[in-house]
């Protein structure tokens, strides 16, 4: 399949740093913000000028080409009460950002209880990205229209590109020498991951290391193949990423590729601390291998994690062994929430 990434507006230069803004999930939480300058003239430069990161987190300069002059830039947040996902769009390009899959990635790093801009409740009050140009404080210098684009997570991106661009070459041009179950279901994937390649749906950081992940695992799967056929075991773990890949391009097309998650640990129907809580996308579990963890311990504990089905444990510091039940727990936004997942301590 041929791939590209999406956007039809110009690009002339991309910068990127990390923000760190405070959210329910932690005390802080980072994100590697990128900028894409796609209206260079509306700061009176040319088509070479370039965003390189200036300053404290969020802030860029724009400067190069044919001008010598250089504009300082800050990307931070409004709260704003809204009354339906047109509104979002209008405020974010009227205050100078393009409105795409990156910017609504953006706005849900921003409001990480936020289950759909699409499907947005009247009168909900956000945090909204706003472009900021020192320069132009005068909001009757102020462009009314995008000037800049947001790219979020721009480096992990362009990490799992390099990583799709292996697959493809590697697997898929032999898939034609798979049985057709096996063909049909890395059509499936190849499909959703140029979802992915494209910038075509939202994500977040969680999102992008998972399906690295599972790019990982696929080729595992068939590099070491040496001309045997894919075992039983091999296929159902293909058949497991393929359906995994559909529910995280369906819930990003839905709303935040994120959920808020709630874990208690309960003995005797009785909610007791102490706990690591362990979770696994099932097509990656591994019985007593802990490789992802809520980062505060029970009960309760609270995260935001990518729509997916996930295998959740517990276990006490230290040890590697369950110390609960394993619970298989389909993880999606549900009439505007998600419900705790309880899991009990033998």
């Amino acid at each position: 399949m041929n791939r590209s990434v999406s956007g039809s507006l110009p690009f002339f230069a991309l910068g990127w740093c990390f923000l760190a803004i405070p959210t329910a999930f932690s005390q802080e939480r980072s994100i590697d913000l990128g900028v894409k300058v796609v209206n260079p003239y509306a700061l009176g430069l040319d088509n070479l000028a370039a965003a390189t990161p200036s300053g404290p987190p969020g802030s860029f300069s724009i400067g190069g080409g044919a001008s010598i002059k250089e504009i300082r830039i800050e990307i931070t947040s409004k709260s704003v009460e809204v009354k339906s996902a047109r509104e979002v769009k209008e405020f974010i390009e009227e205050n100078g950002i393009s409105f795409d899959s990156n910017a609504a990635s953006f706005v849900y790093y921003l409001n990480p209880d936020l289950p759909s801009v699409p499907k947005l409740p009247s009168n909900t009050t956000l945090q909204l990205p706003v472009l900021r140009i020192p320069a132009m404080e005068d909001e009757r210098n102020f462009p009314k229209h995008p000037v800049i684009a947001v790219v979020v997570e721009p480096k992990l991106k362009e990490s799992v590109r390099q990583d799709i661009d292996e697959f493809e070459s590697k697997v898929m041009k032999r898939e034609k020498k798979f049985a057709p179950d096996i063909r049909s279901d890395l059509d499936s994937i190849d499909e959703d991951l140029n979802q992915v390649y494209g910038d075509k749906v939202p994500s977040s950081r969680e999102m992008l290391e998972q399906v690295r992940q599972y790019v990982a695992a696929l080729q595992a799967i068939f590099s070491a193949r040496r001309g045997r056929p894919v075992s039983s075991e091999e296929s159902n773990e293909v058949k497991l990423i393929k359906s995994d890949l559909r529910e995280k391009i369906v819930a990003a097309r839905q709303g935040n590729p994120d959920v808020s998650v709630t874990v208690k640990t309960l003995k005797d129907q009785v909610e007791i601390s102490g706990f690591i809580v362990c979770f696994a996308p099932e097509a990656l579990y591994k019985a007593n291998q802990c490789d992802l963890s809520f980062s505060e311990h029970s009960s309760p504990t609270e995260q935001g994690i990518a729509a997916a089905t996930y295998m959740f444990w517990a276990i006490k510091p230290g040890e590697t062994r369950s110390a609960s039940d394993v619970r298989r727990i389909p993880v999606w936004w549900q009439g505007g929430k998600f419900k705790s997942v309880e899991l009990t301590i033998r």
